[in-house]
């Protein structure tokens, strides 16, 4: 568990740094992304990352289907995917900011504040992630086809579960319990990707131990297994992921 918080910790840690330093102000306009960026990046958006290709147990035929296929998506409806998933990562940059530059912990009415502006702006990145969604509707019941029965309900409830954390987007919740654990993200996100609180490992432990107490109280003992099941099957599978996610933008 220890082991797993840490990386947990690094993992959105180098997460949000690659949303601000690819988000900032800019004298000039970003060089136009390749067709291959631009499918990488909604993959990435729609959480076929390769976190959620290793949790998903894809084959490497699986994933090369699954990237040949949002290519030519990407390719042939370029302008729609492309302004959907703009929305999506602008949404995604103000809550990161939010989240960096926190507020006076010391004064409570500052803090409930706070948490009530996260949350809003984190039902905004559901909402543009939606929207991108919906305009890879094709590409997702394409890519559903060639998976399995058990991959298909896990990427069923990744989409469901909009804004979670990965070890518990793939599970079945009730409304109840993504609520709780919605909730419980967005107060964590807010000490790991402070500007501050990310570089001090005792609030940072802290605040995993508290995320995990909360995960643990709203799970079923069935959940909870199924859990394990998705970070047993990533642990697995993730090196390989990366490797072929790896090579597909260097293609």
């Amino acid at each position: 568990m220890q082991r797993h918080r840490k990386i947990l910790a690094l993992v959105i840690c180098v997460s949000i740094t690659g949303v601000l330093s690819s988000g900032g102000v800019q004298a000039n306009e970003p060089p136009p992304r390749s067709n291959t960026q631009l499918a990488h990046e909604v993959r990435q958006a729609l959480g076929l990352d390769a976190v959620g290709v290793a949790t998903l147990g894809l084959s490497q035929a699986q994933f090369t289907a699954l990237a040949q296929a949002s290519e030519a998506f990407c390719q042939a409806n370029r302008e729609a995917v492309e302004t959907a998933l703009d929305r999506y990562q602008r949404a995604r940059r103000s809550a990161a900011r939010l989240y960096e530059h926190g507020c006076d912990e010391r004064d409570p009415i500052k803090v409930e504040r706070h948490q009530g502006l996260c949350q809003t702006r984190e039902l905004t990145c559901n909402e543009k992630l939606a929207a991108l969604s919906s305009a890879c509707q094709t590409l997702m019941t394409q890519v559903n086809a060639g998976l399995g029965e058990g991959q298909r309900g896990r990427i069923a409830n990744m989409a469901a579960n909009r804004g979670l954390g990965d070890r518990v987007k793939f599970l079945t919740l009730t409304q109840e319990q993504y609520n709780t654990l919605w909730v419980a993200r967005c107060e964590r996100d807010r000490v790991l990707l402070h500007q501050k609180h990310r570089k001090n490992p005792r609030r940072i432990q802290a605040a995993l131990a508290a995320y995990d107490a909360v995960v643990s109280a709203t799970l079923t003992n069935e959940q909870v297994t199924d859990c394990n099941a998705v970070d047993q099957a990533c642990a697995a599978n993730v090196r390989d992921a990366r490797a072929w996610v790896k090579a597909r933008r260097q293609n």
